[in-house]
């Protein structure tokens, strides 16, 4: 099914297709040089610090930046259904509507062009399309197939022999990045590529006896690296002077990596910072997420925040007034009205429905005011209280101090022995390279106990001196404002996946399908789960009392491990 909603944004002013001669649409598809412009001149400097340290920059300077969300509400930020009790005001769907709903496979190029008719077939909106610009956020194939159609039409003005049949006003579209998919790829992702350490913690909290999916369901993974989160951030300062600020052990590194840097950012994309509508922050943890991807080499999402980054920037250098306009209604430009429309569909239909009969229940349902459909909803809650997260927190604390207490005893027992077998002592785990930080992904690997640029040692982990960047590179201070205060070989790690993957999605973009059925392979099945999981809430036993004293006595201890 092809679904088409609308959403109107109040106190918002059109935005011309072309303004003082700069179209909407780049000319130059992807720019991978003005990407690498801003990374030179602004992001290379806060992709060295963990995200939680550059949070709490913006915190300084904004203090009431991320306020008014709950522990809960972030819980459910990927529960579609509105029926979520809390916070349910926040999933209003008011100013959103169907446009169209109708039987389509979403597969091709001519797939989506024959989907785009529900809104160029619809006269007003053709001619809106003449001179202003309609932004659609939408998931990986929307963007791909959407964008290809610009790219194809832009490429067939310049060229009289192509026989494409691209509507003109295709060029008036913008395919943007849906956030709420790249925070619930990117949570995914994070759980996937370092499953063992997550397991461990999993049994720690929740039993033993309990297992943790292979590939787990949407809600358990957001609860799971909540608690990690939460967890870390009880025993981060502790931890982390004990070990000393010159610490490179590569388990370390590659431990405080995720715990301080892509965990909380994956946390934080779409629920608090694109919600707060804060751009700045949003666009600089794209590019985070973006250095994330590379080293993982997830596919699609390596390339896919590139393309918004270069649009934001091309936007911002040329002073289109849509620049204005996506910092103004950031929290507009969301997927979740289409998601909550699907959820819609499912809850009033049943397996059964024919197309026919899916499509006229979704019409009726858009017909009625909220409030009517509200006053017969049965309303759920979150299977977890306050006090439950607590403990399961609590429990999360104290499995990192064990699990750091084995590895300040293991210091420098990694073994490397090839990029795809790579042991953590204390983890007691074989892992793969893309468990290892940026460092290790570059042309140059940390030294283990000396500064990477003159290649001299450390007094010892508590060398004042010398710092570690969170990439893994270390340097003495001296040594890193002589290099210009930035570390050029993560800085060349990034320049080549910029150019390489820009490349790369821009030779697909530009590409003349030959086969109309064209296979977006692995990417387009991003979200299935594990067969082997269910719904089930796992049980837990609370003992706050015992467990709050045991963990302030496990925190003493650190000093004198």
């Amino acid at each position: 099914m092809a679904t088409c909603t609308v959403k109107t944004i109040e106190d918002s002013e059109k935005v011309l297709v072309i303004n003082n001669g700069v179209h909407i649409n780049n000319p130059k598809n992807i720019e991978a040089l003005r990407i690498i412009k801003y990374l030179h001149n602004e992001h290379i400097y806060y992709l060295e610090d963990s995200y939680n340290i550059r949070k709490s920059c913006w915190l300084q300077n904004k203090k009431n930046l991320f306020d008014g969300f709950d522990r809960i509400e972030l819980l459910t930020v990927h529960h579609y259904d509105y029926a979520i009790e809390q916070r349910k005001n926040d999933r209003s769907m008011k100013n959103t509507h169907i446009v169209n709903i109708k039987e389509q496979n979403l597969k091709n190029l001519d797939d989506y062009l024959e989907a785009l008719k529900m809104i160029t077939n619809i006269p007003i909106m053709n001619e809106y399309l003449q001179h202003y610009v309609i932004p659609i956020v939408a998931d990986f194939p929307g963007q791909l197939f959407i964008q290809r159609a610009v790219s194809l039409y832009q490429k067939s003005m310049n060229d009289s022999s192509n026989n494409l049949k691209i509507p003109k006003v295709i060029n008036s579209f913008i395919p943007l990045l849906g956030p709420l998919h790249v925070s619930l790829n990117m949570r995914e992702s994070t759980i996937l590529t370092h499953w063992n350490f997550f397991e461990q913690l999993y049994k720690f909290v929740f039993g033993k006896n309990k297992k943790l999916a292979k590939k787990p369901m949407p809600w358990k993974i957001n609860t799971l690296l909540d608690l990690t989160d939460k967890g870390w951030k009880q025993v981060a300062n502790n931890i982390i002077e004990k070990f000393g600020r010159c610490c490179k052990d590569t388990e370390y590194r590659s431990i405080v990596d995720l715990l301080d840097n892509i965990v909380p950012a994956v946390l934080d994309i779409y629920a608090i910072i694109f919600r707060s509508g804060s751009c700045e922050e949003y666009v600089e943890t794209i590019f985070r997420l973006w250095t994330f991807a590379l080293r993982w080499d997830r596919k699609n999402y390596n390339k896919l925040p590139l393309a918004f980054l270069s649009d934001f920037f091309y936007w911002k250098d040329n002073k289109h007034p849509f620049y204005n306009a996506i910092r103004k209604h950031l929290v507009n430009f969301n997927d979740y009205y289409v998601e909550n429309w699907h959820s819609r569909m499912r809850a009033n239909t049943s397996s059964q429905s024919s197309s026919k009969n899916i499509i006229k229940q979704t019409l009726v349902l858009d017909g009625h005011e909220q409030i009517l459909v509200d006053t017969f909803k049965t309303f759920i809650t979150y299977p977890y209280t306050e006090s439950n997260l607590n403990y399961l927190t609590n429990r999360a604390s104290l499995f990192l101090i064990k699990y750091f207490h084995s590895l300040y005893n293991k210091q420098n027992q990694t073994i490397i022995s090839n990029k795809n077998k790579i042991y953590f002592a204390a983890l007691n785990q074989n892992v793969k390279l893309k468990n290892l930080p940026a460092a290790f992904h570059t042309s140059f690997r940390p030294l283990i106990d000396s500064c990477d640029h003159c290649k001299q040692k450390f007094v010892n982990n508590y060398d004042l001196t010398g710092l570690v960047l969170i990439c893994g590179h270390g340097y003495h201070l001296n040594c890193y404002n002589t290099i210009g205060k930035n570390c050029n070989y993560c800085l060349k790690f990034y320049e080549n996946g910029i150019t390489t993957n820009v490349k790369s999605y821009v030779n697909r973009l530009e590409k003349e399908v030959e086969n109309n059925n064209e296979m977006l392979n692995e990417e387009i099945d991003d979200n299935n789960e594990d067969e082997n999981d269910t719904n089930e809430i796992d049980t837990i036993t609370l003992e706050n009392i015992g467990i709050i004293v045991e963990l302030e006595n496990a925190l003493n201890q650190v000093i004198n491990w």
